[in-house]
């Protein structure tokens, strides 16, 4: 069945995106504590400021330093 097969690579592809999240949110942890704007930060991991508040507000980090 082919079935099966897509949802392995499916799986493979979930892990891969956490791992480069789990990167993301280390830099944007990182950038925050320096006293960095979301904007800055946005703009230097390129992403947008939505990006970056959204991954803050999951990380219970106080946005506004």
């Amino acid at each position: 069945k082919s079935h099966s097969l897509n949802s392995i690579q499916t799986v493979t592809e979930c892990d891969l995106l956490k791992n480069g999240d789990n990167m993301q949110l280390e830099q944007i942890r990182k950038l925050h504590g320096q006293g960095m704007s979301n904007r800055k930060i946005a703009e230097e991991l390129n992403l947008s400021p939505a990006t970056v508040g959204k991954r803050l507000k999951g990380m219970d980090v106080d946005e506004n330093g």
